[in-house]
């Protein structure tokens, strides 16, 4: 009998468009997602709040995130896809 992974099965198990969004989708968003989780100490000012991060920098954070998303795409251009854009509950957990 094959040996099996039970976290493998489990994430196999899931429809994968649920992860969509939680995984970079360029080097830039790598980065970002990088940049947010190594950087938590100066993000704690924006706790309970989405941010927008691009090329490592906060460009936009409040608390409706559609509206970070909008004003966000404003200051970058509206043909980015790669904007990332996150709600920090507390400056250890990202979401």
């Amino acid at each position: 009998m094959p040996v099996t992974d039970p976290l493998q099965e489990l994430y196999d198990s899931v429809d994968p468009s649920v992860f969509e969004s939680n995984y970079p989708s360029s080097e830039r968003q790598k980065a970002d997602m990088l940049w947010v989780r190594t950087h938590r100490e100066e993000l704690a000012q924006y706790e309970g709040k989405w941010i927008a991060v691009y090329n490592q920098q906060v460009i936009a954070s409040g608390k409706n995130g559609a509206n970070v998303q909008k004003r966000a795409l404003q200051k970058i251009g509206y043909d980015v896809p790669d904007l990332y854009l996150r709600f920090l509950e507390h400056s250890t957990c990202v979401y």
